[in-house]
């Protein structure tokens, strides 16, 4: 019974430890967010970008080994006063396209496009009492990551996003 005891006590602490662990690299932040997915540490995740707002730290990567078999995580980090990061949660990202994903996060969205024949993100955000606002986000890198902030609009709107080639031409 103590040799038990014993054994959840060790097993208490070590999840306790792990879960306030403190990290201070994008790599490190990587494999915070492959833990707390349950993703196997001989996989690869890479890093799709970052979003850094004073002391919160939004990292975005990806595992898979082709275009078809692309996996996309992100995850909210805190920063500490020692410089070093903290996990604070998994922000879950949603499938609107090939190789385009989208996130809610507080008044924002995180967008992740990994489309190479996408040059533009055109954000259509239709107020209840309004005009229409649009907002083109150009891409400069693939894969991009963007937070479409929207605290200055109005909480009732319908959006929507139309991905553009280079020609400004819709892709389906």
């Amino acid at each position: 019974m103590k040799k038990v005891t014993v054994l959840l006590i060790l097993s208490l602490a070590i999840c306790l430890a792990a879960c306030g662990k403190k990290v201070s690299t994008p790599d490190e932040m990587l494999d915070v967010v492959k833990e707390k997915e349950n993703i196997s540490a001989e996989v690869d995740m890479i890093e799709c970008g970052r979003i850094v707002d004073n002391d919160t730290t939004i990292v975005v990567g990806m595992t898979g080994e082709n275009d078809k078999t692309y996996h996309y995580y992100a995850a909210q980090f805190s920063k500490n006063q020692d410089g070093k990061y903290k996990y604070k949660n998994a922000i879950s990202l949603n499938d609107i396209g090939w190789q385009l994903r989208l996130g809610k996060l507080n008044t924002g969205y995180i967008i992740v496009c990994n489309n190479e024949n996408v040059s533009t993100i055109q954000a259509v955000i239709s107020p209840r009492n309004g005009a229409d606002i649009t907002k083109n986000i150009e891409i400069n890198n693939i894969p991009f990551v963007y937070y479409l902030d929207m605290s200055n609009i109005p909480s009732d709107y319908d959006i929507q996003y139309k991905f553009l080639n280079e020609n400004g031409e819709e892709i389906q």
